[in-house]
């Protein structure tokens, strides 16, 4: 949960390593993965990945399970919004997609609203 400002700058530092982004990504796209898998794909030793998934895990960003003689990984679904919001974001990113609201979610705005996120929105559907 980030309740202050000390919690958000954790969150934002765990996030401001390009080797944990990839973790994520790989967590996004496999769902759950021990660290050997995760080592193998980012091609980096396994205590490196221990590391990262260790900073993760303390910002509340993944979860740990353990299952027999490993502990799995995958992403922490009990985030408050403001950290959830904050992963769709970078979800949204990794597989591409150029606008991060749907025009027909965007309906249901304010103008205002719809003015400032205008950049974010995906445009209205040609007749």
């Amino acid at each position: 949960m980030v309740n202050n400002i000390t919690d958000m700058e954790f969150l934002f530092k765990a996030l401001s390593y390009r080797k944990r982004l990839e973790i994520l990504n790989f967590l996004f796209k496999k769902k759950e993965a021990h660290v050997c898998e995760i080592a193998d794909e980012l091609e980096i030793h396994s205590m490196t990945a221990s590391r990262n998934l260790a900073i993760l895990s303390h910002a509340n960003l993944i979860k740990a399970k353990q299952k027999r003689n490993f502990t799995y990984y995958s992403i922490n679904p009990k985030q408050d919004r403001f950290v959830k919001s904050i992963l769709s974001l970078i979800k949204s990113n990794f597989e591409g997609k150029k606008y991060l609201i749907s025009y027909s979610d965007a309906t249901f705005f304010d103008s205002r609203i719809r003015e400032l996120l205008e950049n974010f929105i995906e445009p209205a559907p040609k007749e």
